[in-house]
């Protein structure tokens, strides 16, 4: 979970040749995300591929 207003870092594996295919659009191996839901990731070397996915949740926001 992240605080409203900030934001987190989604972490595929850090291997050198493997390549990244984010749900958001995104081909690097570390995502930043400022909204909750749930991102998926398709990592693939050499002709194998894996996907994983993570589910982002917010803390409510504070009432004052």
């Amino acid at each position: 979970k992240f605080c409203p207003g900030a934001s987190v870092t989604l972490t595929g594996d850090p291997g050198t040749n493997y390549t990244y295919h984010w749900s958001t659009g995104q081909n690097t191996a570390n995502i930043s995300v400022d909204q909750p839901g749930l991102y998926r990731v398709t990592v693939t070397l050499n002709n194998c591929t894996a996907v994983d996915s993570f589910q982002v949740e917010a803390y409510p926001a504070l009432m004052s």
